[in-house]
């Protein structure tokens, strides 16, 4: 035995992995900075349908004047798209194209197949990171995001938007498997929780919102937010989850469904999720017992649970689940022609049996995870990290998987 196993054994040195050597230094600072960077880029062109495809409410049409949308869309066939007069917030596809009333569910099917690219993206790139890098996938995403996003400025009509828009969320579900592993993979393991709560989707949601009132036209907020991915792409250059996602994106979708402004409703829902993730990430970093058991933190601790070879391989199937929400959630609340309460009632459901679920959901993951967390000793331990014993876990990092 050497004299380092020796003293680890007896207790006299704590056991090293390379976690130990990633500090809070200034390339670390980078590669956050290039995260938001990104993060508002995905979450922006994520979230462009919320105004590019917010319906208009009719008003009249000639000398005709409805009192609510209904019963403008009962009429409508007897107006002329030329003599439709409308009431808008945001100058969308749908009022350009003339997507009215029925026609409103083609662009949310637009929306569904946008969302599904995004899946198939995530599901790819987690295979592809793993086997050449974060960087140059990363990089090469972010890319045709900005490309295509400008492409969908030129589109004439719905068919041609979709195509551009679908291919463009392949990217986009690419790169935002891989970005959040990135920044994890570049920050000390004690600035985890915190950093990974302040530069998050909930920040970015508010910073849409002021966007969008400032560009009220879809071929605009297109430009500008395909522009914000820019910086990020420089920064790359120099540098060398179903239930959440179901609900958040199904109340994202349908903005323009609650009463008031489409922007300050974005900009308060926004707020709300950013002072959560700074309540949390203060708490974990104050409170020991607070540990990961809050469900906001999911994207954490699936990086700090997979191996490292599987990480992005691993982080991406539990996007592809994510992506399944987010290709319906423009359809729910067309659910509430049946019965006004079923879209509501829907969204409670799910979010209650994740509430219920979750600690079974972790105690499988455990087991599944099992061959690559066993207990090691001797130069294991001391090479990569793994613990002597089960309770190192909690004393040690914080993070015990039955915990959860």
């Amino acid at each position: 035995m050497c004299k380092t196993e020796l003293a680890v054994k007896e207790g006299l040195l704590t056991p090293k992995h390379m976690d130990d050597f990633v500090v809070l230094g200034k390339y670390s600072i980078l590669v956050c900075i290039m995260t938001e960077i990104a993060m508002l880029s995905q979450l922006s062109n994520t979230m462009y349908m919320v105004y590019a495809g917010a319906a208009p409410t009719i008003k009249g049409c000639g000398n005709l004047t409805f009192s609510s949308q209904e019963e403008g869309c009962a009429n409508i066939h007897l107006c002329g798209s030329s003599e439709i007069n409308v009431h808008r917030q945001f100058y969308s596809i749908n009022e350009e194209w003339v997507l009215y009333c029925e026609d409103d569910a083609l662009v949310r099917r637009s929306t569904s197949m946008q969302m599904f690219g995004v899946m198939l993206g995530s599901l790819s790139m987690g295979q592809i990171s793993d086997s050449f890098g974060r960087k140059w996938p990363s990089f090469i995403s972010l890319l045709m995001m900005t490309l295509l996003g400008f492409a969908s400025y030129f589109c004439n009509d719905l068919t041609q938007f979709t195509i551009i828009r679908t291919i463009q969320g392949v990217f986009l579900g690419a790169q935002s498997t891989v970005s959040v592993v990135y920044m994890v993979e570049n920050i000390p393991k004690k600035s985890r929780m915190w950093i990974s709560t302040t530069i998050s989707y909930s920040p970015n949601v508010l910073l849409l919102g002021v966007i969008a009132y400032f560009f009220q036209e879809w071929r605009t907020l297109a430009s500008v937010v395909s522009a914000l991915t820019i910086p990020a792409l420089v920064l790359i250059l120099s540098l060398n989850h179903f239930a959440c996602v179901t609900v958040n994106y199904a109340n994202m979708f349908n903005l323009g469904s609650l009463s008031g402004s489409i922007y300050l409703n974005s900009i308060l829902i926004g707020s709300f999720r950013y002072i959560t993730n700074l309540i949390c990430g203060l708490l974990d970093l104050k409170l020991i017992w607070f540990g990961r058991k809050v469900v906001i933190v999911d994207s954490v601790a699936a990086n700090e649970l997979f191996p490292t070879s599987v990480r992005t391989l691993c982080y991406s199937f539990v996007q592809l689940f994510s992506r399944f929400g987010i290709i319906i959630a423009p359809y729910i609340f067309t659910w509430a022609e049946t019965w006004y309460l079923l879209p509501y009632v829907f969204l409670l459901t799910i979010a209650v049996l994740d509430l219920i679920l979750f600690p079974y959901n972790c105690s499988i993951a455990n087991l599944l995870l099992q061959p690559y967390s066993g207990i090691a000793s001797g130069i294991e331990a001391q090479t990569y990290g793994k613990p002597h014993h089960p309770k190192e876990y909690e004393y040690r990092d914080r993070i015990q998987i039955n915990y959860y």
